[in-house]
């Protein structure tokens, strides 16, 4: 009580408004009299001034703040003191932050001081060769921050490098062509939010080499038996430096790496690098990433459509065939696939009686296809986008369901379509990926609908690209699937939507496949069942 008197009557009349006398001030604070520090992630210390009048002082700092020091937190003495403000790392990924108070004389004077601490931040560096031929080119090195990031190339780099382009995750670079003399360079990156936050990379430019083909493996999870070419250039060997032990890398030569993957039993993707070196050089090296699956592709149990070097067709899954209508469409052999498959050349987005396959769907059919499914085709524009709308795998026509290619005015993208009549009118829900198909490139399109969730997706190439929400039942006014087009209202014999390129796999699953199986979809349709990319 008589603690509390004394506080009052030190108190001053002030305008009406009873203050506190301010018995500790914080040099260079605010007009409010405090202040803030702002720290990095890492462990690290700032110096703040205080000055005290009256008697003892001790800093307050909240209860479960164990990860903030000062030094000194108390003194017995009026005028300047200088104080250690020590933070320890933040190993988490959220910010942190304090508010501390001073009390001097038991008069307590709150929020004086602020510390705010950066969560985590990391910048992760991927460059799978540090070394560029004398011949120049160009090469990536991925970036994986949790921030925005900035780079800067030392000096003797600029010499020779340029920066092509900086995405979100990777900085593109081109060298010059060199005379054969090394060179040497260094490439710094840094966090934004936290510029303490590093990395770099060291490149060089030397008259030798050693690359392998492809900078990604991505392998199923039954396993699988990879022989990929490895180039060098002026040294007469090389050897594997390391790689994962869940892969065996049976034999190396001169210009192959062979690799062995078992099944993967676990519950988990995984992946790792294998990465090559040479004796004859320190610097020189080569990897690729390997990645492989954990989920088995699915299998197709409403449609599954086999086709035939004579032109004829099957459906796998009921063992039913399927009805050809000679014209604009050949079956070939695809190279690229390993599989033969129709070449359709209607013109894009036309009207035709002719050049199509057709495919009868039963009242069985129809009820699986409403409890929920997934649609899959791979598809090639063989033409030059017209600004017309065009299917190569659908039931569409005043209903249905199926994958498309949008027309100019929904941008020429590709789609997943479901159709409904409610109170007598057809309802349209799409689902837009967002990309539109380049002449003569394949995209791997599966269309998924859960009616659980009440959600359609579309994936390309095992990625999801679009989402819409979709709820109740499909409407079918046409009982058939058409690979090559989209039926007709009023003729059972046309089309209309015409497709040009190629429609390989055209399968239908009764269940909404999961990310996973669609990831696996996409990998079951490569010639040996693996994925080696260049990206």
């Amino acid at each position: 009580m008589l603690s509390l008197l004394a506080i009052l009557s030190s108190c001053e009349r002030e305008g009406g408004i009873t203050t506190a006398p301010q018995k500790v001030s914080i040099e260079d604070a605010d007009s409010f009299g405090a202040k803030a520090l702002k720290f990095s992630s890492s462990e690290s210390s700032q110096t703040i001034s205080i000055q005290t009048t009256g008697g003892e002082w001790h800093a307050y700092i909240p209860s479960g703040v164990d990860w903030l020091e000062l030094n000194p937190s108390s003194g017995k003495t009026s005028g300047k003191t200088d104080i250690q403000v020590t933070v320890q790392k933040n190993s988490g990924f959220a910010e942190r932050k304090a508010t501390i108070s001073f009390i001097a004389d038991e008069i307590e004077q709150k929020g004086l001081l602020t510390v705010v601490q950066n969560k985590l931040y990391y910048i992760d560096l991927t460059l799978l060769n540090p070394v560029v031929n004398k011949n120049g080119g160009t090469f990536n090195i991925g970036v994986s921050c949790n921030s925005r990031w900035s780079y800067s190339i030392d000096e003797e780099g600029m010499s020779w490098l340029t920066v092509d382009s900086a995405e979100s995750d990777r900085l593109i670079l081109s060298a010059a062509k060199g005379t054969g003399d090394e060179k040497h360079g260094t490439i710094t990156f840094a966090c934004k939010e936290d510029p303490e936050i590093t990395s770099k990379v060291e490149v060089w430019q030397k008259d030798m080499g050693l690359s392998i083909e492809g900078k990604s493996l991505t392998v199923p999870k039954e396993g699988a038996d990879v022989t990929i070419p490895v180039t060098k250039t002026n040294i007469s060997s090389w050897k594997v430096d390391s790689a994962p032990d869940w892969l065996t890398v049976s034999e190396s030569g001169a210009d192959a790496l062979r690799l062995l993957f078992s099944a993967n039993t676990g519950n988990e993707s995984r992946q790792g690098s294998v990465v090559l070196k040479t004796d004859e050089d320190e610097h020189l090296s080569a990897s690729i990433l390997v990645s492989q699956l954990a989920t088995a592709a699915p299998e197709a149990d409403l449609i599954d459509i086999e086709f035939n070097a004579d032109g004829s067709a099957v459906d796998r899954a009921s063992g039913t065939e399927v009805t050809l209508f000679p014209g604009d469409v050949s079956v070939k052999m695809n190279e690229d696939f390993g599989v033969y498959a129709p070449v359709f050349t209607h013109t894009l987005g036309a009207a035709a009686t002719s050049g199509y396959y057709r495919f009868p769907m039963s009242t069985e059919l129809r009820n699986n296809l409403n409890d929920g499914c997934a649609v899959e085709a791979l598809v090639r524009l063989g033409c030059p986008i017209n600004g017309s709308g065009a299917k190569p795998f659908t039931s569409h026509r005043s209903g249905g369901v199926g994958l498309a290619l949008t027309s100019s005015s929904s941008g020429n993208q590709f789609l997943f379509c479901l159709i409904q009549r409610i109170s007598g009118s057809y309802v349209n829900n799409y689902a837009y990926s967002g990309i539109t198909p380049e002449e003569g490139k394949y995209y791997h399109l599966v269309g998924v609908w859960d009616k659980e969730t009440g959600t359609e997706t579309i994936y390309v190439n095992g990625v999801k690209a679009g989402t819409h929400n979709f709820e109740g039942d499909l409407y079918f006014s046409v009982k058939f699937f058409i690979i090559g087009g989209a039926a007709n209202d009023t003729s059972a014999s046309k089309i209309n939507a015409t497709w040009n390129g190629d429609v390989l796999f055209p399968r239908i699953y009764s269940t909404p496949l999961t990310e996973a199986q669609v990831e696996a979809a996409y990998l079951a349709t490569q010639k040996g069942k693996y994925l080696l990319e260049n990206e």
